[in-house]
């Protein structure tokens, strides 16, 4: 990309959330080092039944810059978000990136995330797939047609509810500072979808967001979370409601970050 690296990784942490990645783990992290070597990665293994965990074990064997964190029961994607986020708070990290461990986020982008939030002075920059894309490339990276449709009500509501619009709010791959760091930490965190009601939580806080345009791979392995029409259904009712209760359950405490 073109990007120059050098010390961009200074005190920057990555965080993977995995459930039964095995196959993927290996890949992701090969492509993460690839880019910055030496940055600090921190696994959480969120009680996978397959080959993930004794892959981490021979992993952090081999790779000094390497944590891996296992959850002992299943407590899905938002807590081990947060499991990574609470390990870089106490261990001091300026920035953390966070990326999902089936490929489907390339690492090549990481050097702009950190360069944009440091010199726009943002608190959170966003991942996006739609950001400057033609008609045809926005259809096929939206995904199902119930995830094309949830990903336009999601921006519609952030438009609304807070006057700034969004072209994915529903990336997972983002770089967040100290400052949305200390919030994300609190009980007030989802605990299983933190998508648009995270960011609609972050601006009513006044965190400064921003978008950043990549484009996604393909899954290498496995199946998404989202699969099925229940699942789907299920995800964009819930983060519907709560990007609306969320936002105004804080702007009612008036709970701004510090």
């Amino acid at each position: 990309m073109g990007t120059n690296i050098t010390n961009l990784d200074a005190n920057a942490l990555v965080v993977i959330p995995a459930f039964n990645e095995e196959k993927n783990l290996p890949i992701t992290l090969r492509r993460i080092r690839g880019v910055l070597p030496s940055v600090p990665i921190v696994v959480i293994n969120d009680c996978s039944n397959d080959g993930t965990l004794s892959f981490l074990r021979d992993a952090v064997n081999q790779d000094q810059n390497l944590v891996a964190l296992t959850h002992s029961i299943n407590q899905g994607y938002g807590v081990g978000i947060q499991t990574g986020y609470k390990f870089a708070l106490a261990n001091g990290f300026e920035f953390v990136i966070q990326l999902d461990a089936d490929g489907q986020h390339d690492p090549a982008y990481i050097p702009a995330l950190i360069q944009k939030i440091r010199n726009e002075n943002l608190d959170v920059v966003i991942g996006s797939r739609f950001l400057n894309r033609d008609s045809i490339d926005k259809k096929k990276a939206s995904g199902s047609p119930i995830k094309s449709f949830a990903i336009t009500v999601f921006r519609f509501l952030l438009s609304a509810l807070h006057g700034q619009n969004f072209t994915d709010p529903t990336s997972g791959y983002q770089i967040i500072n100290a400052r949305a760091l200390s919030f994300f930490c609190e009980d007030h965190f989802p605990f299983d979808y933190p998508d648009s009601n995270l960011i609609g939580m972050g601006l009513q806080a006044q965190l400064k967001y921003g978008e950043l345009e990549m484009k996604m791979k393909d899954r290498i392995e496995g199946v998404s979370m989202h699969r099925g029409v229940y699942k789907k259904a299920y995800y964009m009712y819930k983060v519907t409601f709560l990007t609306v209760m969320s936002s105004l359950n804080l702007n009612q405490r008036g709970q701004k970050c510090r």
